[in-house]
This record gives C-alpha cells, structure tokens and sequence, in this order.
C-alpha cells in the first residue's frame, strides 16, 4: 500500500472491472447527488483500481463515482491505480474510510469478502487498518443474521441499513415468509423508520392471523391503525374530563378490586411483619390521596 508508487492516468470506462461492487451502497438518491457533483465541479477525486488481467484494472474505490459518470454519459475516468492486490487494495479502502465514512454495512461486507474470500483473520483485518478486534466484530455483527439477497435490497437502496438490521433481520429469524414478503413490500413501498417501527411492535404483539394480515399490506395496516388513533382522539374530546374522570376511574376500580383478591395472600399471619410493612405503607399513601380527593368532591 505504498502511495508513492501510485500513478494517475485516465482510462476507458469499459477496461475497469466492477468485482466488488456487490460490497457498495448506490442508491438511486446517492448516484443523482453525485452526478450533480460531477456535473458542476468535474470529477475532482480520481477512483482507485489495481492492475487487472488483459490490460483490464479492477476498480477498488469509487463506485458511485463511476456511476454518476456513467449516468452522465462519460466514456472515460481519472484513475489512481494502486500498486499492491486485491487484499492490500481493500485493507487500503477500509483504512481511508475512516476519512471519508463509508456506510457501515459497506464497510460489513467487505471486512467479510475479506474473511471469506481471502483468508484474512480478523485481528490481522484490524490491525491492517487501525482498528481493534471489537470494531471489526461489530461490523460483521450488523449482517450476520441477514441475508445476501437482503444485503443486495440495501446495497440498491431499496431497503436502509436500519431496516435490514432492526426489522428484517430480526423478522427472518421468526418467520422467513413473513420477512421475504416485507423486504418484496419495502422495495416498491418507502415507508418512514417511524413508521416501520410502529408496525414493528404491533407485530411482535399480534396473533398470527393478525400477522398474516400485516404483512400483506404493512402500509394499510398503518393507515387502518392511525385512523383507529383519531377515533380514539375524536370520542376522547367528546367525552370531555367527565369522561376522562368516568375512564380512570373504572381503571382504578379494576385495579383496586385485583388487588383485594390477593389480601388475604400477603397479609396472612404466617408473613413476617417486616414484609408487610412497605405494602401497607405504598396503601397508606393511596389511602391518604383518596380521603383528599373525598374531601375536595363531598359538599
């Protein structure tokens, strides 16, 4: 990874090989950012290759620049060309991602082509690039419970890295039907992290037919339920505080009236008084809040 044999050059489009581009976020939004880039500026920062087979080089580093390139109809583009292989050439890219924050999973994936495909341990990963051990663990951590074909969703950016991570993810470890027909769902359907987070919890609570139910269509579900929310707002302002008192109320009657059946259980006479002492004390402070409530409502 020596920078002083580095060369610049420019070089046809077509003789760069795209062997890691599984690894790389390019989302349509990311692409359309850079190309506005390019299009005021130039391309200011040359993307980094090493040397190929057949006078062909194998594109390290700046993926979504050659996109956006690509997109704007260029043939051709300023490279660096790195003289190191393949391994040295990814250690180098994880390495000055701490400079210019690649997304995590980016960095996930290739740590694990690193692992996988080259044999790499990850002490020796994390010594290569300055890191500790811990940091590279929780790196792959982020995309070991997912699958690649959800990777390749985020890496398109039809899905985010945190819906992969906290929704999907979790979802294929309790039913990979459910999570395969939710990922199908969020790459034609844009859905706010609130949102997903709130169908999330209900999930986790519904009964499985419910669960059948929302996951065919996760954004109806959502709409039926922000409208059950404003038929609750609406009766609850109808109601007015009458009806709020009535609501509390009964709450606290139901309350009350479970805790009456478990007196003889903890007051028993085989209970040592110390025991008993904070549950007659949380009730004498209940007890004193009632006499006062009676003397503010007894004319």
């Amino acid at each position: 990874m020596n920078k002083a044999t580095d060369q610049i050059m420019e070089t046809d489009i077509h003789c760069l090989e795209l062997r890691f581009a599984s690894t790389r976020l390019q989302s349509p939004q990311m692409v359309k950012a850079m190309m506005h880039s390019i299009d005021q500026s130039g391309q200011l920062t040359p993307v980094a290759a090493i040397d190929g087979a057949k006078n062909r080089f194998i594109l390290m580093d700046g993926y979504l620049r050659l996109a956006a390139l690509r997109r704007l109809g260029s043939d051709t583009v300023r490279v660096t060309l790195w003289d190191c292989d393949e391994v040295s050439g990814l250690l180098r890219v994880l390495a000055g991602a701490q400079a210019h924050p690649w997304a995590a999973i980016e960095e996930a994936r290739t740590i694990r082509m690193l692992i996988q495909q080259f044999d790499c341990s990850q002490h020796a990963i994390a010594r290569d690039i300055g890191r500790d051990v811990s940091w590279v663990n929780r790196r792959l951590s982020l995309i070991e419970s997912v699958s690649d074909d959800v990777l390749a969703t985020v890496c398109k950016g039809q899905l985010s890295t945190w819906a992969a991570a906290r929704i999907i993810a979790p979802l294929a470890r309790a039913n990979s039907a459910h999570a395969t027909t939710m990922v199908e769902f969020l790459k034609h359907h844009s859905l706010p992290t609130r949102d997903l987070n709130t169908w999330n919890q209900h999930y986790q609570k519904a009964s499985h037919s419910v669960r059948e139910e929302m996951v065919k269509d996760p954004a109806l579900f959502l709409s039926a339920l922000r409208n059950q929310q404003q038929e609750k707002q609406a009766a609850t302002l109808a109601a007015g505080p009458e009806g709020a008192w009535v609501k509390d109320m009964g709450i606290i009657k139901a309350i009350l009236k479970r805790q009456q059946s478990v007196i003889a259980m903890l007051f028993s006479s085989p209970h040592n008084e110390s025991d008993q002492q904070p549950l007659r004390q949380a009730f004498a402070t209940i007890k004193s809040l009632v006499d006062a409530i009676c003397k503010e409502i007894t004319p």
